[in-house]
């Protein structure tokens, strides 16, 4: 959805008060943890692993929290 106006959206609700969640910033946290670097390979490994563990709603889940 590449230019569909999200980080806008984002941006603007953010202004009003509202939490912005961002899915990638869990795969960034989860490599952090572990020690990897940000890289395609690794972020595609951590996600396939992350959804493995916790099912298809894994980043609902762990951002849910937040």
């Amino acid at each position: 959805m590449a230019g569909a106006g999200k980080s806008e959206a984002c941006t603007y609700l953010a202004s009003k008060g509202y939490p912005v969640l961002r899915f990638g910033d869990e795969t960034d946290r989860g490599l952090r943890l572990q020690g990897l670097s940000l890289q395609e390979d690794n972020e595609r490994k951590y996600r396939e692993s992350l959804r493995k563990e916790l099912g298809m709603a894994a980043y609902a889940i762990k951002i849910e929290p937040r």
